[in-house]
């Protein structure tokens, strides 16, 4: 591995981590101001209070996670460890668009950081 994409994999690492806790910190507001709402609808609300999107936005970002994580290999519902996933990868190609991908698996670090209850 050469320098740059050392200092590429710390630098991602270091950023999903970042993310998903503000994320999920965000999650357990929104979750404990209204207990009673769907959770694709919570998922949104996180999206947009933390600023990833606005509301047709994060509808948009919600079917690519759904799409990207829950059709295969077997159907499962939406996890939001599934939205933080998608929405860290996005945002990260989208403030680095000279990148084609990613160096790591960010989803390993999301999965570090959000329940995969939620």
């Amino acid at each position: 591995m050469s320098l740059v994409e050392s200092v590429l994999t710390v630098a991602e690492k270091w950023y999903a981590r970042r993310a998903s806790k503000a994320l999920l910190k965000e999650y357990q507001r929104a979750a404990a101001e209204t207990p009673h709402v769907a959770s694709t609808e919570l998922y949104a609300r996180v999206l947009t209070r933390r600023g990833w999107s606005s509301p047709g936005e994060a509808d948009q970002l919600l079917a690519r996670a759904e799409q990207s994580f829950c059709t295969w290999p077997a159907a499962r519902t939406l996890r939001f460890r599934d939205v933080v996933h998608q929405a860290i990868y996005e945002d990260y190609l989208k403030a680095n668009s000279i990148l084609r991908g990613t160096q790591t698996n960010m989803g390993i670090v999301v999965a570090r950081v959000i329940p995969p209850n939620i």
